[in-house]
């Protein structure tokens, strides 16, 4: 593909096919790579898209290494799409009950109130009784 059309290519299939956040198809990931030599749009998706993904890799390490982390379980047969998650960010937001200031000080990461939002609204069921 020439110029944007790897671009072009990502958008309309993130359009129809279902919700998956991180995918990317190597031979999309590569032709963006080719066209970062001379597309600044093309290197903004590429450091927007690593970006993204450290995070969410960062989020799991967290969660494996912290069993009393805020866990969620997304329905298997229902996947979220990116725009639901931002609207339970921004009614999470909306309740005030990120409006105190983290103990660490600071402000709240968008992560950790997406993290809450998700566990409200897809709680894990107890481990079955041993």
């Amino acid at each position: 593909m020439k110029g944007n059309a790897w671009r072009a290519a990502f958008a309309a299939a993130l359009l129809l096919a279902p919700p998956a956040w991180a995918d990317l198809p190597l031979d999309k990931y590569q032709e963006a790579v080719k066209d970062s030599a001379t597309s600044t749009e093309a290197q903004a998706f590429l450091n927007g898209y690593f970006i993204g993904l450290a995070a969410g890799l960062g989020q799991l390490d967290i969660a494996r290494r912290n069993p009393k982390t805020i866990t969620f379980c997304l329905p298997d047969q229902l996947p979220v799409a990116a725009s639901q998650i931002r609207n339970l960010v921004d009614r999470a937001i909306a309740t005030g009950a990120f409006a105190q200031a983290p103990a660490s000080g600071g402000s709240w990461d968008v992560s950790i109130v997406a993290r809450a939002a998700l566990a409200e609204t897809f709680p894990c069921p107890p481990p079955p009784a041993q």
